[in-house]
C-alpha cells in the first residue's frame, strides 16, 4: 500500500489517525515499533490530520509517499479479517 500527500487547502479533520481496525489490530499484534497497546488504540480517537480527497492547494503539489510495511499488510488482509487494505486504499 501507497499513501500520497500533497499541500492541501485548509480542510476540517475527518476521521480518526488510525481509521484501519484492521491495520491497528496488526500493529498491535507486531507490537507496532514497541509502542504499547494503549497508545495505538489511542490513535483510534485523534483526529487525522490528513485528510483523504482534500482539495489540493497552491500552484505547487510538493507530493509525499510512505509505503506500508509488508507484514503490516499481510497481517492486516489475512483470511478472517473484516477490513482490506487494498480497500482502503
Amino acid at each position: 500500500m501507497i499513501d500520497i500527500y500533497y499541500c492541501a487547502r485548509p480542510t476540517p479533520p475527518r476521521g480518526a489517525y488510525a481509521h484501519d481496525p484492521a491495520l491497528l489490530e496488526a500493529m498491535i499484534a507486531e507490537q507496532y515499533y514497541g509502542v504499547s497497546e494503549e497508545a495505538l488504540r489511542s490513535w483510534a480517537t485523534i483526529p487525522a490530520a490528513a485528510v483523504e480527497g482534500a482539495p489540493k492547494g497552491g500552484r505547487i503539489a510538493l507530493g509525499l509517499a510512505t509505503i506500508c510495511s509488508l507484514r503490516l499488510a499481510n497481517a492486516a488482509t489475512a483470511p478472517g479479517t473484516s477490513a482490506s487494505l487494498a480497500a482502503a486504499t
